[in-house]
Order: C-alpha cells, then structure tokens, then sequence
C-alpha cells in the first residue's frame, strides 16, 4: 500500500514509449486503420495525474488509393482526475494538443476518409438519439 501511496501523492515521472507497440495495435483495430504512436509517451503519476503522448499519425483507410495520412498530432496530452481513476474510471479535465493536421479527402465516388471512424457518419435524430437509419434499423 506504501508504493501505491507514494505513487500517488508525490509526482512521478514514467516514460512508457516501450507501450506504443501495443497501444498502436489497439488503437488501430478500434478505429480500423492503422494508427500509430512514433514519440514518447510520458506518464506523471501524483494528485493530479497527467498523460502525454507525442507524434500520433491516423492513417486513411486500407483502401485508399494513394494511402497517406489522414491526421497527425504533435502532442496530445491530458489530465486525468484521480478519485475517478482509484474507482477505475477515467475523467479527463483538461485536453492540450499542438500540431494537429488533417486531410480531408473525397475519393472519385465521393466516398470520405474520414467515413467509417467511430461515430463517422452517424446521423443523429431531434431528440439526440442516433436514427434508426443509422443504428441498422428502419427508417
């Protein structure tokens, strides 16, 4: 319980680059393209525990003539609130990020590459609720 404790209320640096192999791995089945993690990854533990990740690439989709990126990220990093992560749960507070680039392209059928990401193309009904049309049922 004392490591625990230490690690909690004395910040503490943990560079964790050795993660992004299979953090790539998850992330990419997740969104269905290949994303992936080409800089460090810092974690700092203490009262207010905080997640840096650096050199994040989206790729387009398998199927897109010419490949190519869809979107980069320089830094991507957060806040996370801790009496939600003792309960295993995850509150991001605060969100900082640089270098973010994006490429939004249309193939020659008008197909997006920004179409099937989570939550891509989603319709959404008055009430907040997604569609019938766009949850698979009847319109």
């Amino acid at each position: 319980m004392g490591t625990v404790a230490f690690l909690l209320f004395r910040p503490t640096t943990f560079h964790i680059a050795w993660l992004a192999d299979p953090v790539d791995r998850q992330l990419t089945e997740l969104f269905g393209r290949e994303i992936s993690i080409d800089g460090d990854i810092v974690l700092v533990t203490g009262t207010s525990p905080s997640l840096r990740v650096e050199g994040i690439s989206v790729a387009n989709p398998d199927d897109w003539e010419g490949g190519g990126t869809f979107a980069q990220l320089a830094v991507f990093e957060t806040q996370i609130g801790l009496p939600e992560l003792l309960h295993k749960e995850i509150d991001i507070d605060d969100i900082h990020i640089e270098g973010f680039a994006m490429s939004l392209q249309t193939d020659a059928t008008g197909r997006g590459n920004w179409e099937g990401l989570v939550g891509g193309g989603v319709e959404v009904a008055e009430a907040g609720e997604p569609s019938p049309s766009a949850a698979g049922g009847e319109a």
